[in-house]
């Protein structure tokens, strides 16, 4: 999707923000596409993304595949090769941990089906 990339948080717009001049920018937040790509050499170049999903399933296994899918889908959309990744989560604070593993295991059995390695990542405890 072209056109002025717009925030999902009502009335924030990005247009007064200046934008990224470096020439190796392929795809920016102003075309609103998921991932952006920086061109690291003439013949490669780098496709990042990050997605975070409000995952209200009881099948936990499937919301951490489904939220993993997600970033791999925006990774395969812009040409690219998924081959590492880091992983993002916010979990409520009093939460039951097996949940947590549930989703998180479901995460990386669809990283290690598409040969990508999860090498990191942060967390955050949600009140």
């Amino acid at each position: 999707m072209s056109g002025e990339a717009e925030s999902r948080v009502a009335g924030f717009r990005f247009a007064p923000l200046p934008r990224p001049t470096d020439p190796k920018v392929l795809v920016g937040f102003d075309t609103n596409d998921d991932a952006g790509v920086y061109l690291l050499s003439p013949e490669m170049a780098l496709v990042q993304t990050v997605d975070f999903l409000r995952l209200s399933s009881t099948i936990h296994l499937r919301s951490g595949r489904l939220a993993a899918a997600n970033s791999l889908s925006d990774v395969y959309a812009m040409g690219g090769k998924p081959v590492s990744a880091l992983s993002i989560v916010g979990f409520p604070e009093k939460g039951d941990p097996e949940i947590l593993e549930q989703i998180i295991r479901g995460g990386l059995s669809k990283m290690v089906e598409a040969k990508c390695s999860v090498i990191g990542g942060h967390s955050i405890s949600q009140r």
